[in-house]
């Protein structure tokens, strides 16, 4: 009796990356983004809201991932091991940091895509297309007025926006008018080397429905600043350096009779 892989061709393996593969895999992505296109035609909003936070999510994940972050500097707490070598006049012992990927940082910057940027972004294009020369949305004029505008208003209150729901999201609503001071006017000179060009391309080309998605293709990269230029210059953390085997933090008991073995003079109180 033959096999049914002979006897019904098509049924035996297949080797990875195939003819059948590609075109089922091709099938499949045809079929998302149709699933797609009707979202966005029956659940406009909520589809781009969804949209902004899969953008910001991706950027801010490769912005963690291509920078090789190391988290934030760990400076060291006193401990036995790190008195001693003080003592003796040594070096410090720091903790070296090692990679920590943000996952609240991610979710931060997907909350902020999801709640505020999908939604505004969606209204904001709707009237730029209803009140700026409609009858000839896609004429010169019309592009080049929607991107100033867009310039002019939305990028500064956007760039404003951001910083304050980061300083919110993060639980620390006090940093906002000092983060804003700092990095405003950085960030917003950043966005002027990408956008404009990127919103010409958007009005000229780019049909409304699909606005959104397009600008949020661009995001990844604009994300990849946003988060960077958010997460530089934030306070270093305290770690605590192991304390040997057993783990007992120094005091000022721990102190007095290192000192005493060593033959060194009393450490000063501590502040």
């Amino acid at each position: 009796m033959a096999p049914i892989s002979r006897a019904l061709p098509g049924l035996g393996p297949q080797p990875f990356g195939g003819a059948g593969f590609r075109t089922s895999t091709g099938r499949m992505g045809r079929g998302l983004w149709k699933a797609y296109c009707t979202a966005l035609t029956t659940h406009a909003l909520a589809t781009q809201a969804a949209t902004a936070a899969v953008g910001f999510s991706i950027g801010d994940a490769s912005a963690q991932l291509l920078s090789g972050s190391k988290g934030k500097p760990r400076l060291p707490c006193r401990d036995r091991r790190g008195h001693l070598a003080r003592l003796l006049g040594r070096p410090p012992i720091v903790e070296e940091p090692t990679f920590q990927y943000d996952w609240q940082r991610t979710v931060r910057l997907a909350t902020f895509g999801a709640a505020v940027a999908g939604p505004m972004g969606h209204a904001w294009f709707t009237l730029l297309d209803k009140c700026i020369m409609p009858h000839a949305s896609r004429s010169f004029s019309a592009v080049a007025l929607k991107m100033v505008l867009d310039q002019a208003l939305m990028a500064p209150f956007g760039c404003a926006l951001f910083y304050g729901v980061q300083g919110v999201l993060s639980g620390n609503p006090s940093s906002v008018a000092p983060v804003l001071r700092e990095k405003f006017g950085p960030t917003l000179a950043a966005s002027y080397k990408l956008w404009p060009a990127a919103h010409i391309v958007n009005f000229a080309l780019v049909p409304p429905s699909y606005r959104v998605l397009y600008t949020n293709l661009v995001s990844v990269l604009w994300t990849c600043i946003l988060s960077k230029t958010a997460a530089s210059g934030e306070e270093p953390v305290v770690a605590i350096v192991p304390a040997g085997l057993d783990g007992v933090p120094l005091c000022v008991e721990d102190d007095l009779a290192a000192a005493e073995v060593l033959g060194l003079p009393p450490p000063p109180p501590p502040a």
